[in-house]
């Protein structure tokens, strides 16, 4: 059982509903901005504070990103996401309220191993094709029975007649159950002050699954991690293990930043078992043909 001040905690998570990326009031964990605003942005340097919660030292990573669409009136959602090893090495990781987000989304870009640069990430993205969400997932439903659906896999398109896996490489992905041992990495773009989005934070710390008796049922089955000041821009970040700054390995992805409360607590969302089949559509979509809007007539 959580203390009576975590349960006031998790309770607050309820609050904020994880909404489109661009929506005037975001949830916790997603961002949106201008395009006039993001591209004269001044990146500024992070402080590191006494929990850790510092850009990640190793500079921008290449299996890390940022998830950039086009949201109407001038407007780029932003959230985070991973590219994740599979069949067609085409497949990132993020929250499905990063990739099928409230209201009309255009076209879509990851961003592998984006740092302060918000000019080029056209030409520096990999294109989405297509996303991939659980059956479960609705925007506009209750949080009650679409937060534990908080996951998708998005194929991204291949350049210049390679994958994204060959280019940057990739994370491992694991299906719950996840183990509650060792300690998990979070990464993500933070935006919200004092983040601007810019540059790549981290959490760290040992993880533990939500049970009943915890939280409220919209969390059960999440991930929690405390002591994390991640907030707008961070969600669908993966969680990883295995993993640190001179390790030398890409980790293992449990899960991905669903929602937080703005008071330090993190919860990350896991892939259920279920999940498996989503993957697979996902991991096994031809790349080969080129979509009707990108041939040249």
């Amino acid at each position: 059982m959580l203390s009576a001040a975590a349960v006031l905690l998790l309770v607050g998570l309820a609050a904020p509903a994880p909404a489109a990326a661009a929506s005037p009031s975001p949830s916790p964990a997603s961002a949106s901005a201008s395009a006039s605003a993001s591209t004269s942005a001044t990146a500024t340097a992070a402080r590191p504070s006494a929990d850790g919660r510092i850009p990640w030292p190793g500079g921008p990573l290449s299996t890390v990103g940022k998830l950039i669409w086009e949201a109407g009136e001038g407007r780029l959602g932003l959230c985070s996401g991973a590219a994740v090893e599979a069949e067609n090495g085409s497949v990132v990781v993020t929250a499905a309220h990063c990739a099928r987000p409230r209201g009309e989304v255009g076209a879509a870009w990851f961003v592998p191993g984006y740092d302060r640069d918000w000019s080029s990430f056209r030409e520096d993205g990999w294109r989405v094709r297509s996303v991939h969400v659980p059956a479960g997932w609705d925007p506009y439903g209750p949080m009650t029975e679409v937060m534990a659906h908080d996951y998708a896999f998005v194929t991204v398109e291949h350049k210049d007649g390679r994958s994204l896996q060959d280019t940057h490489g990739a994370s491992r992905l694991r299906f719950a159950p996840v183990p509650e041992q060792g300690e998990v990495t979070a990464l993500g773009y933070p935006a919200a002050g004092p983040h601007d989005g810019e540059v790549l934070h981290y959490c760290a710390g040992p993880v533990r699954v939500l049970g009943p008796g915890e939280t409220s049922r919209a969390y059960r089955g999440g991930l929690l991690l405390k002591g994390c000041d991640m907030n707008e821009g961070s969600s669908g970040g993966p969680w990883l293990w295995d993993f640190g700054p001179d390790s030398g390995r890409a980790g293992t992805v449990i899960g991905v930043t669903s929602a937080g409360n703005g008071t330090g607590a993190l919860l990350g969302r896991p892939f259920p078992e279920a999940a498996r089949s989503l993957f697979d559509t996902a991991q096994r979509q031809d790349l080969s043909a080129v979509p009707r809007d990108r041939r040249r007539e």
